[in-house]
């Protein structure tokens, strides 16, 4: 399990770089905690797959009603395995319109601050 910072990524890239057999990465869309390691990855030059979450939520139940994520981990392989091309991918924004909501959200939030600096002043 790797932590989800950039020193995590950076040993997960480690551990992929050593894979001489073909293969793909692939992760379920969950809110925007995938984004983070997504658009890492992006920028090494891999490229990622999103499966849509409600789609694999619905494939998985019918090989575990357990839930962990090392369950998860082996039923997205099973499902890009069993599905390909078939899998149903997740609509993403692209990296530069993250980067835009990111730099809003940022903008937002020193904005609130001020104003809230302003009025305690």
């Amino acid at each position: 399990m790797f932590k989800q910072s950039y020193d995590g990524f950076n040993e997960f890239l480690d551990v992929i770089k050593n894979i001489n057999d073909e293969y793909m990465i692939a992760m379920e869309s969950i809110g925007t905690y995938h984004l983070a390691l997504k658009q890492f990855l992006n920028e090494k030059g891999f490229s990622v797959l999103i499966l849509h979450p409600y789609s694999l939520k619905n494939f998985m139940r019918s090989f575990n009603h357990s839930k962990t994520d090392k369950i998860d981990s082996k039923n997205i392989a099973k499902a890009i395995y069993i599905l390909r091309e078939y899998a149903i991918r997740s609509s993403e924004p692209d990296d530069l319109i993250l980067e835009l909501r990111n730099l809003l959200r940022a903008r937002k939030n020193i904005a609130k601050s001020l104003a809230s600096l302003k009025t305690h002043l």
